[in-house]
């Protein structure tokens, strides 16, 4: 939660926070999060295919 909150705060992140309950799903879109656990200062890589979007 720290992390996030930190990230919050450049101007290219947005944080937004869903209940469980709302009956949304947890994302629109396939993702997978890639983490190197041999590299504690590596940060974690979000890979998603999408077509005519990149973020």
């Amino acid at each position: 939660m720290e992390h996030l909150l930190r990230e919050a705060e450049g101007p290219n992140a947005t944080i937004q926070v869903l209940p469980y309950d709302s009956g949304a799903p947890a994302a629109a879109e396939a993702f997978t999060l890639l983490t190197f656990e041999d590299d504690e200062d590596a940060a974690p890589v979000l890979y998603s295919e999408a077509r005519g979007w990149v973020a």
